[in-house]
């Protein structure tokens, strides 16, 4: 019990009401006034509600990809399904983040990587932020090649394509380059080319039908299904010898192949 007095009219007092950290509750303040007669009135009382209590985020998801990797063709349609809720002043905003930038939608018109949470505001400025999910966003691959038909060890391989969207256009252009990292993830053997028509593991641009082309050097690797990772983005110089290093600027679908 708290008792304050003011002798002066019109006057205020500090009233101090407890509140457990992240908690929401309740208090009722009671008054009275006393005049120099001593005539006491009858007490007035108000209820307050203090908030400490943050929001919280009941659900969050993102649609669900196809090979449930959490990649993403370029252009597919990714969206955030998500709810928020508070216990105590009420919720103000509910909001998606794109890479911690409030967004409507997830842009997924270029490859990388995008990470995505929720953020919760009550009415009394209490905020949350949801754990992140991270997503990437792949150019896909349009194979001009049977990536079926196994040839033999030794033999080039010709590894044609075109980069695609999610609704297989053909975004290819001499403007952006390919440039191959990995053979199944190892470095050892590598994407060797077969000859010298793909200088520094880069796919040679094919005009006539905005294409790419890669002559891969069979020679080292086995029997069995593979896949040649490649990427858009640009490759240090001197070339990293870790395949962990150059696995991490995949920005592609790979490319299989069949050796026997």
């Amino acid at each position: 019990l708290f008792r304050s007095t003011a002798t002066t009219l019109g006057s205020t007092v500090d009233v101090p009401v407890l509140a457990t950290a992240d908690e929401a509750t309740t208090a009722t303040i009671t008054a009275s006034a006393v005049d120099k007669a001593g005539n006491r009135s009858e007490d007035a009382s108000t209820t307050v509600r203090i908030d400490q209590a943050k929001p919280t985020v009941k659900f969050f998801s993102v649609t669900p990809d196809a090979g449930s990797d959490g990649i993403y063709a370029v252009g597919a349609s990714v969206t955030a399904d998500f709810s928020c809720d508070d216990v105590g002043s009420g919720i103000d905003t509910c909001e998606l983040l794109v890479d911690e930038v409030p967004a409507t939608t997830i842009d997924t018109s270029v490859a990388g990587t995008r990470t995505l949470a929720v953020r919760a505001k009550d009415f009394v400025g209490n905020e949350f932020i949801s754990d992140p999910i991270d997503i990437r966003i792949y150019y896909g691959i349009c194979p001009l090649y049977n990536t079926d038909q196994a040839k033999n060890i030794g033999s080039n391989y010709t590894i044609k394509l075109q980069l695609c969207d999610a609704g297989g256009n053909n975004l290819s252009s001499r403007q952006i380059t390919l440039t191959a990292l990995t053979v199944d993830g190892d470095v050892d053997p590598g994407p060797n080319d077969s000859g010298k028509a793909n200088a520094g593991y880069e796919f040679r641009y094919n005009a006539s039908d905005a294409s790419y082309i890669y002559n891969l050097d069979t020679s080292t690797l086995d029997a069995g299904s593979h896949l040649l990772y490649f990427t858009t983005a640009s490759v240090p110089k001197p070339r990293p010898t870790d395949p962990l290093v150059l696995q991490s600027y995949v920005d592609t679908e790979p490319a299989p192949f069949v050796l026997r």
